[in-house]
């Protein structure tokens, strides 16, 4: 964002995959001790280990809130492009060692759920 003048002058990012990483607001670094990539059942998926969100809503004895949190990361991409969801396969405030992630396409029911105001993030996390 550019501010000249008194206006603001912001660029248009189209909404697609490709440009959810120049734009997202979470750090790459710091939001959990360490990741490795791997492949499960013929899907790649990201495992991070030591989820500092995690672990705050756990010494806060809130693990519940701390999974409606990880919600954030289905309704992203969803938003950059509704076709596709990431998901968690496993998650720390779930009692996981670690979180799993992975891309899979949407279906049209969350499609249409993800519009909706009354949309349950825990069953399109899955």
């Amino acid at each position: 964002m550019l501010v000249e003048d008194n206006k603001i002058n912001q660029k248009i990012v189209t909404l697609s995959l490709e440009n959810l990483v120049k734009t997202r607001d979470i750090p790459t670094i710091g939001m959990h001790d360490r990741s490795e990539r791997v492949k499960v059942e013929g899907e790649i998926r990201s495992r991070a280990y030591g989820c500092v969100m995690a672990k705050v809503w756990h010494e806060y004895g809130k693990d519940d809130l701390g999974r409606l949190y990880c919600y954030v990361d289905p309704a992203s991409i969803m938003t950059y492009n509704p076709d596709y969801k990431l998901i968690h396969t496993k998650a720390v405030p779930d009692g996981d060692e670690y979180c799993e992630l992975t891309i899979r396409r949407t279906t049209d029911k969350e499609k249409q759920d993800f519009l909706s105001k009354t949309t349950d993030w825990a069953e399109v996390d899955k």
